[in-house]
């Protein structure tokens, strides 16, 4: 993948909600786009497919937004 490619992917920070084997959710925390929304929630599939079209974060708990910061 070209650079420029890269530099017009969709910037996400997803936040994982509950813990395996149970089913996972997501919810979205940041983004560089409107399409999607702050405090939107997806599931499993979703996020999965969201990661290979964007460049997607994921944070554990809320302590973890802290460490993994948030882009400028």
């Amino acid at each position: 993948m070209s650079k420029d490619k890269e530099d017009d992917k969709i910037k996400l920070t997803l936040r994982q909600i509950g813990e395996l084997p149970d089913e996972l959710e997501y919810e979205i925390i940041d983004t560089s786009c409107a399409r999607y929304a702050c405090k939107q929630m997806l599931n499993r599939d979703e996020a999965i497919q969201l990661c290979d079209e964007n460049d997607v974060t994921i944070v554990y708990k809320e302590e973890d937004q802290k460490i993994s910061g948030f882009r400028d």
